[in-house]
């Protein structure tokens, strides 16, 4: 609380010639908040609100200018606003907005990034398109700061070429892996990383809290997540990502609690990888229902690693992944696969469907 000191000429003297004890010179009083300058105070800020839908210029810039200069107090009335303002209403509150994520310091630049991504989030297409624009400016301009922050903690974000089912694409890629030095609360710079395409993390400190700082990574095109602790209360977090078009599941202990969040990606996503999840046999063809014509990869736990040519082409191993059973097994590159399991291959989604029957460590027979 504010407070003003008061100081008497006899102790002013007293002071100055160094005479007795100087502590007893000084009387605290505490400023009372003063019920009528607290209405003032609403009533001005209401009129700010009002007026930035005026129909004169002069009263639109001021208000502006009035709550931009009062700070982040202003942030929580300028959304509740929104619903009253006109078309001129609404561009001033983001533009307010926007300059008091960029002028603010510690959480307050979370508090104005938050409220942006609210109304990103909004059903108005006219609201949710405008937030975005200014969340899009703030990650250009926060972006350099943010990369930095990451790659001091032992990640790393470079432009990268990776595998996106048979093809590759050239995505910025946040990696987080072992070498990550940071807590939770350093991941929110990746927020700021508004030109990430991709994002691959991994290892045991990979948690649910891990997956809201990634869920608002709003450019994903591709996710990655190995090894992590996560669960489906995880999963849900990154279910408003709009923009996937990879997943890639590593063993994480998912179930099927997760296909709600899944489904939610069904307008853009093209390819699924599942391996040793806890999810039950029937998942795949809930997925492929919800999602059709996805390139779903799902399986137990096992893992061959080769690929192969897509159907309806042969199984040709046209690579082999290192350390991979395929490896050990003395499968080469140019091999055709034609059974496996006294099934018969014809095409590389044969072979997936029969790799998926085996959890990890289990044996079998390739032909």
């Amino acid at each position: 609380m504010n407070a003003r000191f008061y100081i008497n000429a006899t102790c002013l003297f007293l002071m100055l010639s160094s005479i007795g004890n100087n502590d007893r010179c000084f009387a605290q009083e505490p400023k009372q908040a003063d019920p009528a300058d607290q209405a003032d105070e609403a009533a001005s800020l209401g009129k700010w609100l009002s007026d930035l839908s005026s129909k004169t210029f002069f009263d639109r810039e001021q208000a502006t200018l009035n709550l931009i200069g009062r700070g982040p107090s202003v942030i929580e009335p300028l959304v509740a606003s929104i619903p009253m303002q006109n078309y001129e209403g609404t561009s001033r509150v983001m533009f307010v907005l926007r300059q008091l994520a960029l002028k603010a310091t510690g959480d307050n630049i979370e508090i104005a990034r938050e409220a942006l991504e609210r109304l990103a989030a909004n059903e108005s297409r006219r609201i949710s398109r405008r937030a975005s624009t200014v969340l899009d400016e703030l990650n250009e301009i926060r972006q350099g700061e943010a990369v930095k922050q990451i790659v001091a903690l032992g990640g790393s974000v470079n432009r990268e070429s990776i595998p996106v089912g048979q093809q590759f694409m050239t995505f910025l890629t946040v990696r987080i892996g072992e070498k990550w030095t940071g807590g939770v609360d350093d991941l929110k710079h990746l927020k700021w990383i508004g030109q990430a395409e991709a994002i691959h993390v991994e290892g045991e400190q990979v948690t649910d809290d891990w997956l809201l700082h990634i869920g608002k990574m709003r450019n994903l095109k591709s996710l990655i997540l190995k090894r992590g602790i996560v669960s489906d209360v995880g999963i849900d977090h990154l279910s408003n990502l709009q923009k996937l078009i990879n997943v890639e599941f590593f063993y994480i202990q998912i179930g099927n609690p997760s296909l709600d969040s899944i489904l939610k990606w069904k307008q853009t996503l093209q390819y699924l990888k599942i391996y040793g999840s806890a999810m039950s046999e029937e998942t795949p063809d809930r997925i492929k229902a919800g999602i059709p014509g996805i390139d779903l990869d799902f399986r137990l736990g096992a893992f061959l690693g080769v690929a192969c040519p897509r159907p309806p082409e042969p199984c040709f191993v046209s690579s082999i992944q290192p350390n991979s059973g395929a490896l050990k097994a003395g499968i080469l590159s140019g091999d055709l696969i034609i059974g496996m399991d006294d099934e018969e291959i014809d095409t590389f989604d044969d072979l997936r469907k029969v790799i998926s029957r085996y959890a990890s460590g289990e044996k079998t027979i390739v032909d």
